[in-house]
């Protein structure tokens, strides 16, 4: 079960006003999944293409998404849990939690 911290803590500052990722910000999540979906910009953009912070059972599979220069990573995890990804080579997970 994935649990919620008290209200104060759910709206970061940072976060109000522009998106962590350019993509999608996926937040406090069960059983989510991703298929054949393919991200990109018009310009350059350094965020990642998608965020997930506090998601379990999460599946990935034909996800691609556009590495701008200088961007570190296209996808961020964050106490994430149970991900299972197919056929999305740069997507994978490394032990640190992010790719």
């Amino acid at each position: 079960m994935i649990r919620r911290p008290p209200r104060s803590t759910l709206f970061p500052y940072t976060t109000l006003f522009r998106s962590p990722s350019y993509g999608f910000y996926c937040r406090y999540v069960k059983g989510l999944s991703f298929n054949n979906v393919r991200l990109s910009t018009s310009r350059v953009d350094t965020r990642p293409a998608f965020v997930f912070d506090n998601v379990e059972d999460l599946e990935l599979n034909g996800v691609k998404a556009q590495r701008s220069p200088g961007s570190k990573a296209p996808v961020v995890y964050r106490n994430t849990k149970d991900v299972v990804i197919y056929n999305s080579p740069s997507l994978v997970m490394d032990a640190g939690g992010s790719n």
